[in-house]
């Protein structure tokens, strides 16, 4: 049986120099911040789909914190902007953006 850490490293891709290769993706924005556990598993998520998305910390940024306010009704992170054309959706428990990272680059 293996273990979660071994899971996670062989998932990542890396390239002929042994450094892993991140995928930028636009149109996502992970609004967070660093000491947040429930944040921490959304990074770790992103890490292990080798995908990279734009970081908004809430905590060095008022401008961040108040668009989640705006958007959620509420100050709590993570939340995920998702731009789908012209439409833009939030996702804000990280449970939900896990599950969708999953589903959409798994």
């Amino acid at each position: 049986m293996s273990s979660w850490f071994s899971r996670f490293k062989k998932s990542s891709k890396r390239s002929k120099s042994g450094k892993r290769e991140m995928k930028k993706i636009e149109g996502l924005a992970l609004y967070h911040y660093d000491a947040c556990p429930f944040c921490m598993r959304v990074r770790m998520t992103l890490s292990s789909l080798a995908i990279e998305v734009e970081l908004r910390d809430t905590r060095d940024s008022t401008e961040y914190a108040q668009e989640v306010r705006a958007a959620t009704g509420q100050g709590t992170v993570p939340v995920l902007r998702i731009e789908e054309g012209e439409t833009v959706r939030w996702l804000s428990e990280s449970a939900e953006i896990v599950a969708y990272l999953r589903q959409r680059f798994a």
